[in-house]
């Protein structure tokens, strides 16, 4: 509920993806193909990150992102065990855990 702690820290985020992600990968997955890996983890987290931002401090004018703050609102102030999409509600379909509104 702190309006200034809605992103991950950087720092404690790069040690995390460093030694739980790109560490265990680096034995399985051969370089070359890595890179590109980790650059498209990252890319992707810092995409997460900034539609969580934007929906929590901007009023969306597009449908899309309007439904998303509405049901990520939900899931914040109501119902906080189901409803874990933030960039798109995909995997709570796919796990049975979307709000029903």
């Amino acid at each position: 509920m702190d309006r200034l702690r809605l992103v991950f820290p950087p720092l404690p985020g790069y040690a995390v993806h460093f030694f739980l992600i790109i560490v265990p990968m680096s034995y399985i997955i051969p370089k070359p193909y890595l890179y590109p890996m980790v650059s498209g983890q990252l890319f992707g987290y810092v995409l997460y990150d900034m539609i969580h931002y934007y929906l929590h401090h901007a009023t969306p004018k597009d449908f899309y992102f309007k439904d998303l703050k509405r049901y990520h609102m939900l899931h914040h102030y109501k119902q906080g065990t189901i409803g874990f999409g933030v960039s798109n509600k995909l995997f709570d379909y796919v796990f049975g855990s979307e709000i029903k509104y």
